[in-house]
């Protein structure tokens, strides 16, 4: 039986990554890149968290009025 030299890895690492672009394209897959722009989910939470704080706030003062 034959050994794989680096070459042969390379080739195969090479093809797996094109059938893998492929297949993200012909899927519509979304990927990391895609959504690196969102925040995580610790900063949606903190800035929701300040919302509510800052309406829990408005709230208050309406009801002093």
């Amino acid at each position: 039986m034959a050994k794989l030299d680096k070459d042969d890895l390379q080739a195969i690492k090479e093809l797996m990554d094109q059938t893998l672009q492929e297949g993200i394209e012909k899927y519509d897959l979304v990927t990391k890149e895609d959504i690196s722009h969102l925040p995580t989910k610790e900063e949606f939470y903190k800035s929701q968290s300040e919302l509510m704080g800052e309406l829990q706030t408005m709230r208050d003062q309406e009801d002093n009025y």
